[in-house]
Order: structure tokens, then sequence, then C-alpha cells
């Protein structure tokens, strides 16, 4: 699948005063305080992705999901940071399902801080690094469990989609950017959190609107989300 790649450079909103084009890192600042980033799960690569969800197989940009998908109640799709998430982030597979956040940074730097913006159609979740790996370049982070909220399910036949809005939970750990390119991955692993009584649907994963990065580092990254939207059939 060949795409095309838009820069998004965090330093220009930053001299701007204005937010990037949507799907990049946006901050505001840098030079010796941390600033605040945000990187759009939909813009990553999907090439080559496949994946499940209830009575559906996903296949690369069928992954994305929001204002383009029926039914979405307006409190989900308002929790949303670019009205798209990543869905279906599921998996049966031993190496898992991955999500490549590729990031330049303009210095190294030490202490930095990831956020997850997760949702669920599956219930509460309990995510631990045995779960859902958060790798940053090569390295898994340990990090204490979080809660992604979701209704109070018990059964497959109680299922009904995404109802609880998205929200931001900050991983305990922090972790190193080195100057240049950075790789940040987001796996769903092999595992137990779904419905006991339906084992097509007992391996899954939260919905994943974006990551955020609070940093000393100026960091931006190729969104691909211009060209997603092409392939994926959404207009805005």
């Amino acid at each position: 699948m060949k795409k095309l790649k838009f820069l998004g450079i965090a330093a220009l909103a930053l001299a701007c005063g204005m937010c990037v084009a949507t799907g990049c890192g946006s901050g505001n600042g840098g030079g010796g305080s941390a600033s605040n980033y945000t990187f759009e799960a939909e813009g990553v690569d999907f090439t080559g992705m496949s994946s499940f969800g209830y009575s559906i197989n996903y296949n690369e940009t069928d992954l994305i999901q929001g204002k383009n998908t029926p039914s979405f109640p307006s409190n989900v799709l308002n929790s949303l940071s670019n009205s798209y998430f990543v869905g279906g982030f599921n998996t049966t597979k031993p190496e898992g399902l991955t999500l490549k956040f590729p990031i330049k940074a303009d210095k190294a730097s030490t202490g930095n801080v990831i956020t997850l913006r997760l949702g669920t159609e599956f219930g509460t979740l309990r995510i631990t690094p045995a779960e859902m790996d958060v790798i940053v370049n090569g390295v898994a982070l340990e990090y204490d469990a979080i809660n992604v909220v979701g209704e109070n399910l018990t059964s497959v036949e109680q299922y009904s989609g995404y109802k609880v809005p998205f929200a931001d939970y900050k991983l305990s750990s922090t972790f190193d950017l080195v100057a240049g390119d950075n790789l940040i991955e987001v796996k769903i692993k092999k595992n137990n959190l779904g419905f006991k009584d339906e084992p097509m649907l007992s391996s899954v994963g939260p919905g994943v609107d974006c990551i955020k990065i609070k940093s000393e580092s100026v960091l931006s990254w190729e969104s691909l989300w211009e060209d997603n939207k092409l392939e994926a059939g959404i207009q805005d």
C-alpha cells in the first residue's frame, strides 16, 4: 500500500501559537520546559494489519472508527481528540497487533511521560504489561495496571458497542528519548480480557484514540492521516 507522508512540525505550532494539522504532534514550548504533544492513532501506517471485532473482520484502514461509524453515541464521539480512533485493536496471534508511532525529537531528553487516550466496547478492562506493551525504542515499559472504564458487562449477550467516553490513562513509568528518530509502539498481546463465554472475543484490547507525550524535547512525526482518510473513503 503506497503511502504519502505528511510532516507534522511541532516547532511550527510553537512559533505560530496555532495547532498543527490534525494527526500531528502539538505542543506549547520546549527549550527546557516540558510540553505536551498529541499523536493520533489514526495517523499510523496500517499496511498489513488485520483484526476482528463483534461479528466483523478489519483490514488495514478498516480499523479507523469514529465519526465514519454509524450509530456511535455522541458522548463517545465528543470524547475523541480528532473524531476518530483505532478500533478492533484485538488479537489472538502470538505476535500480537502493534500500532507504531515514529517520532522525531530535536534533542535527547529524560523523564518523558506518556498518556494513552483509550476506550472500550468490552466492559472495563484491567490492562497490565502482560496484556499490552508500550515499547520505546525497543524497550517495553513497566507500568502499573490501568483500568480502562467501560460498561459493567459479564457476558457477550450484553454487548452493545462503545457507550462510555474515551479517557486519558497516564502510565506510571517514565522513559528516555534520543535526539532524532524514536519509535513508540503500543502492542496488544493475546490475553483473557474479553468475554469468557465467547472464544472469538476472549482476547481483546481497548480502542486507541491517541498517545500524548510530555517532553522537554520538541517532537514531531510524519502522520499518514490524510492518506489514510482517502484509502478508508472518509470525507469530513
